[in-house]
């Protein structure tokens, strides 16, 4: 995936619902997996308040994905 469709995808992340924003926290985890220099570009444009949401979902999904996320985004190198 270029990085030119991560614009694309912020976009989506801010005006979806929740499990838009699921799918979409995937996605960006598999981009980093795949590709991390990708990384701090997603690291740096996230919405950290779309995450939170993730985070207090009631649903187990959601969740997973942003702590699967956030932990990515831990381990990175710097």
């Amino acid at each position: 995936m270029s990085l030119g469709f991560l614009p694309f995808l912020f976009r989506r992340f801010e005006q979806g619902n929740v499990e838009e924003k699921s799918q979409v926290v995937s996605l960006l985890l598999n981009c980093i997996q795949v590709d991390s220099g990708c990384i701090y570009k997603i690291a740096r444009n996230v919405n950290r308040k779309c995450l939170l949401e993730l985070l207090h979902s009631k649903e187990v999904t959601p969740t997973t994905n942003a702590i699967l996320f956030l932990t990515e985004l831990l381990s990175m190198k710097r």
